[in-house]
């Protein structure tokens, strides 16, 4: 009997390898010089399981950029026979960089075999570890999903509910008689990814949006038609199966608004204080760059702040920006807040 090809060495002495590449520090990083300045990832091209990536700082004021913003949801790490530094890293200027399964994902998705894709991605872009900077570059995301030429919505990777849009989309007759069936599209409009705040701006400032799904990309209109269908199917047969935030709310609600109306920063926290965000401070970081009465260059983005320094400052700017009291109106009475500070 012929011995058998031992698999498992191969893939052992890959991980010995990638171990002896010496990790990612924040160090590391190229301090940005200018106020406007970011980092752009450069997603080098290749196949196979091996990302190979690069940083450059750009100017937002350059008239010649050239990128695409990402937009997902961080997620997290999940238990695995084989430790996170062995699955989930990529090699930024030839050092190890952890990264969620979720972006190590949607970068190889996206990487090109024949040439280099430039993205801004936060979690890699910014330096985490450095407060004042990530203070910095929050300021200036309307800017950076405004000035990027395609924003890249990845609700990662569920191939069913993505088949089925790719068969419909264009039909409505089919998209209403999809909508109406609790799956396969239930998964898509549930997904943790419209729960996020940050989504809300990331999508209202696009200037082009196109949404991948699994392997299938499609354009973010098709998605919203299906939505609007899908919602209207929920009340006539009295059903909830979805989420209060959708791409068809997002579209309607700031899209279209922005277009021909005034968003004022009240009402956006109003709106969205259900949205999630891992750090509290994002419930009003994550809208201030879609506020028209925000001049984000001036508010103090301060992720050092407690909470409730936190929320006391928006209503003390909101007071002194709008001179109107209505924001009072919302005070909930929270424990550790001034009674007239709102909880979102």
């Amino acid at each position: 009997m012929e011995p058998q090809p031992n698999v498992i060495e191969p893939h052992l002495r890959h991980i010995k390898q990638r171990r002896r590449v010496p990790a990612w520090r924040p160090e590391d990083y190229e301090k940005l010089q200018g106020h406007n300045d970011i980092r752009i990832l450069i997603l080098c091209p290749g196949t196979g399981s091996d990302i190979c990536c690069s940083l450059r700082r750009i100017s937002l004021d350059d008239s010649d950029i050239d990128f695409e913003a990402l937009s997902y949801i961080w997620g997290r790490e999940t238990a695995t026979v084989a430790p996170p530094w062995a699955r989930h890293s990529i090699y930024l200027k030839g050092r190890r960089f952890n990264v969620n399964i979720n972006l190590f994902t949607i970068l190889m998705r996206l990487r090109y075999q024949d040439q280099q894709r430039e993205l801004w991605v936060d979690a890699v872009c910014i330096n985490q570890t450095d407060l004042k900077e990530r203070d910095q570059q929050v300021k200036l995301m309307r800017h950076v999903y405004q000035k990027a030429k395609q924003v890249i919505v990845d609700l990662n990777s569920i191939d069913n509910p993505c088949d089925k849009i790719g068969a419909i989309t264009g039909r409505f007759g089919e998209a209403t008689a999809a909508a109406q069936t609790r799956n396969p599209l239930h998964p898509l409009f549930a997904k943790p990814y419209w729960t996020r705040i940050w989504v809300i701006q990331e999508i209202g400032l696009a200037r082009k949006l196109t949404v991948y799904c699994g392997n299938r990309s499609f354009d973010w209109q098709a998605i919203c038609i299906i939505h609007r269908v899908w919602k209207e199917l929920q009340l006539i047969n009295n059903l909830r199966l979805g989420g209060d935030i959708g791409p068809w709310d997002i579209d309607q609600n700031i899209r279209a608004r922005r277009l021909n109306s005034y968003l004022p920063l009240l009402d956006l926290l109003a709106s969205y204080y259900s949205s999630f965000s891992s750090n509290p401070r994002d419930k009003i970081y994550g809208l201030i760059g879609l506020a028209d009465d925000c001049v984000t260059k001036e508010y103090d983005v301060d992720y050092s702040a407690t909470e409730a320094r936190t929320l006391e400052y928006v209503v003390r700017y909101m007071l002194r920006s709008s001179a109107r009291l209505d924001v009072i109106c919302y005070a909930s009475f929270h424990k550790g807040l001034p009674s007239w500070v709102p909880w979102w």
